[in-house]
């Protein structure tokens, strides 16, 4: 058979089937709208990395203060890891409290007593040490004015000059807060150049790739005297080999249609080799779905579950749950699995590309055995 020509046709086809535009639609459609409802949310909701060194009561009442007006994702820790947190980008800034917070407020003073850390060029750091500023003035004026009230009577001009000036000082200088860039350390920016952004997006389309590809070889389960692939086998030709030429269009489209998604998503596109690894991986998959499928039906239920699975267990839906976690060394036989470490800045490309051809050889001999048995069935019948 001339199985270039068969690859040609295939690409020719290929958009002029209707089921498989709108898979591939509906593929890019929901991986984008993921990727846009994760940047509003990220910009809707940031997150704040606190430490409360202070031992009195009004460190509390900054942080309810800070967390009730700006509507700030709030998460407590420890300097350590505050620090490592927001090398990596999972916060956006760290809000350290001292110690003598409310000593000093309850002695009429706001110097150095908080500490905003951000990361340069930060476009979040006005959201988040505004509403600091504010907690920091509310809770230092309420301290003052108890302070005041108690010594009213011998209040002089003096003390009210004072407290106006330090008050216009606050508003002027902002002297209650200290805003300091964070500078990296060669380990930091080590750990944060691996770290990728978790790629939802991109992920979900990879799931989606193996369905694809499965519903590509439904052609392969239609046995009949005018069906191809009763045709194919009459002349002599491999199903195994007419499915995998086919199957190359397809892996050119869907990897055309990830590195729109990723590069929409990451603005890069360091995922991308590591998709075209595993959609190797997926053809094989397909072609072991679709040969031990025995009809029509039967892959119309096979196609969406076996996806399902092996996206779940692979993390490419969603990381693996606390009960599966032993298992985590037995998925990597799994070609997604690879896929989704190397959003991590994980795994080895080398096992990855070993593992899809494993499936791509263990599928064509799937497909030869199939084949054989119904030759030998045809045979027995005969």
């Amino acid at each position: 058979m001339n199985y270039p020509s068969l690859i040609l046709m295939r690409a020719k086809a290929l958009f002029r089937e209707a089921g498989s535009v709108i898979i591939l639609v509906m593929m890019l459609v929901v991986s984008l709208v993921i990727v846009i409802n994760e940047r509003d949310a990220e910009k809707s909701n940031f997150r704040l990395a606190v430490v409360n060194m202070d031992s009195g009561e009004l460190g509390k009442k900054l942080i309810d203060e800070v967390r009730r007006e700006a509507g700030l994702d709030v998460v407590l820790t420890d300097s350590e890891t505050a620090d490592r947190w927001l090398s990596t980008g999972r916060v956006k800034c760290k809000f350290y409290i001292r110690e003598n917070f409310s000593e000093t407020l309850q002695n009429s003073r706001f110097e150095n007593i908080v500490e905003l850390t951000v990361v340069p060029d930060n476009p979040y750091t006005a959201n988040i040490s505004e509403p600091v500023i504010n907690g920091v003035l509310k809770l230092w004026m309420e301290e003052k004015t108890i302070d005041d009230v108690c010594s009213l009577v011998g209040m002089t001009d003096e003390t009210e000059e004072e407290f106006r000036k330090k008050t216009a000082e606050l508003w002027i200088n902002g002297s209650s807060i200290v805003v300091r860039d964070h500078i990296q350390t060669k380990a930091e920016e080590t750990e944060e150049s691996t770290a990728a952004p978790s790629g939802r997006g991109a992920k979900l389309f990879a799931a989606l790739t193996l369905f694809y590809y499965v519903i590509g070889g439904m052609w392969m389960v239609s046995y009949g005297r005018n069906h191809l692939a009763e045709r194919i086998l009459q002349k002599g030709g491999k199903l195994y080999a007419v499915y995998l030429c086919q199957a190359i269009p397809s892996l050119v489209v869907t990897l055309i249609g990830f590195t729109v998604v990723s590069t929409v998503e990451t603005g890069g596109l360091t995922a991308v080799p590591a998709y075209f690894i595993y959609s190797i991986g997926c053809m094989g998959m397909a072609l072991i779905i679709c040969s031990f499928s025995g009809g029509m039906i039967s892959l119309i239920y096979l196609a969406p579950v076996t996806s399902l699975i092996a996206a779940l267990f692979s993390g490419l839906i969603t990381e693996l749950p606390a009960w599966a976690a032993h298992l985590e060394n037995v998925m990597g036989i799994l070609p997604g699995r690879w896929l989704a470490l190397s959003f991590n800045g994980e795994g080895s490309p080398v096992l990855a590309c070993l593992v899809s051809l494993l499936w791509v050889v263990c599928g064509i001999g799937v497909s030869y055995i199939r084949i054989a048995l119904k030759k030998k069935k045809t045979m027995d019948e005969n």
